[in-house]
């Protein structure tokens, strides 16, 4: 720890005599990439120099192949560092670029990973979490050496504020309550469209169903396995008035490949089947422009919840268990869940797409009102990225 702050002391004025700051985001896939706003102000700053360095979940198989994918999808619009050679093994980050400030897009902490946050002490090291965390593991989101080793720990709400400070050993210091940036593009979004008529122009509705990963661990949240052939019949059901779109978890898949009933046979079949169905679609990369252009979305991952109230459009949390917000939600959870219908049988499931989607009934639209304005907007009248940026400038006087 004592090295971390030696570092971060001798870093910033290290920094105040510099007039190319070096910015290095990890980044592992496509949908855990939270900084493109971000990247896009410190790019067109000439005192910055920000860049993209891929950091993949090493310990699974195809990670080489994820790896590849990942970097075709990125360098179209970013400056992508490609991190592996097969004959040198990883890249030297620190050698190579010597990083002023470090973004990491999942927490890191790993004593073999390469791109740990372990292996960086003389870097200013930042972090927006993965999620906007809406459920109880407070230690793990919290108290972690990754979080008690930042520099800056940028968190969307006053909810994480004060969880922070009553769990982190270094109660909060860290963190800045800035806003959620993946957040900004869909509260524009809903602000450029809230008082405009839909008019879908003879278009299908669009519905989102997004299960979650965890489909054997004892705690639990998603429903995969009592609702994936269900959501297959709902697009003949309903082939002549919507689509439905499933953006599954991207650990989903390697969880159905482990489960004995299912495989890798079985998983890539009902994957790829999706991509056959006229009114369906597979989608396994970034989310925001999906839930921007969405009407609904049926979901039953936490991490969801927040996000897709900053559209402003309903949606439907499918309980596991019928304690599953008393037992697993925080606070900033069980206020954001006042904005979402909540659903546990088939039968819920068609009288929300009949009733809210399809009829317009849609009583908790006053509700997500509420909740985007008074918990998830960010403070200052600013969106999440320029607070950031402003907090960045402001500490390293640029």
């Amino acid at each position: 720890m004592w090295k971390f702050k030696r570092g971060i002391k001798r870093k910033k004025r290290e920094i105040k005599h510099k007039s190319d700051i070096n910015v290095i985001f990890f980044v592992r896939n496509r949908s855990q990439w939270k900084y493109n706003d971000l990247y896009d102000k410190l790019e067109n700053n000439n005192k910055f120099n920000p860049q993209l360095v891929l950091s993949p979940e090493i310990g699974q198989e195809n990670w080489k192949e994820l790896l590849e994918n990942t970097y075709n999808h990125f360098s179209k619009d970013y400056n992508v560092v490609y991190p592996y050679n097969n004959q040198t093994g990883w890249i030297d980050v620190t050698q190579e670029y010597n990083p002023d400030i470090i973004f990491y897009s999942k927490r890191n902490s790993s004593s073999d990973h390469p791109f740990s946050i372990m292996n960086y002490p003389h870097s200013l090291n930042c972090y927006v979490p993965y999620s906007i965390h809406a459920d109880k593991n407070m230690k793990l989101q919290y108290d972690t050496i990754f979080y008690n080793l930042l520099w800056k720990y940028f968190v969307p709400t006053d909810f994480n504020k004060k969880f922070a400070k009553e769990t982190a050993r270094n109660n909060g210091r860290n963190v800045i309550v800035s806003g959620y940036p993946p957040c900004d593009r869909l509260i524009r979004h809903y602000q450029a469209n809230k008082n405009s008529k839909s008019d879908k122009n003879g278009k299908k509705i669009t519905i989102i169903w997004a299960p979650h990963h965890t489909i054997s661990s004892g705690n639990h949240l998603s429903t995969f396995l009592s609702y994936y052939d269900f959501m297959i019949q709902l697009t003949k059901r309903y082939k002549d008035k919507m689509r439905i779109i499933f953006k599954p978890h991207p650990n989903l898949k390697n969880k159905l490949y482990e489960l004995d009933s299912w495989g890798v046979e079985r998983t890539d079949m009902y994957y790829k089947r999706w991509n056959e169905i006229r009114n369906g679609r597979l989608e396994e990369g970034e989310y925001i422009t999906l839930f921007n252009e969405s009407d609904a979305m049926i979901f039953d991952s936490v991490s969801f919840l927040s996000e897709y109230a900053c559209t402003g459009k309903p949606s439907l949390f499918l309980k596991r268990r019928e304690d599953i917000f008393e037992e697993n939600m925080n606070k900033l959870g069980k206020e954001v869940a006042k904005s979402a219908y909540k659903g546990s049988t088939k039968e819920e499931i068609t009288e929300f797409i009949d009733e809210v989607v399809l009829s317009g009934n849609d009583y908790l639209l006053c509700e997500r009102r509420k909740v985007m304005n008074e918990v998830l907007s960010p403070p200052n009248n600013k969106s999440a990225t320029e607070n950031i940026y402003n907090h960045l400038r402001l500490e390293i006087n640029k």
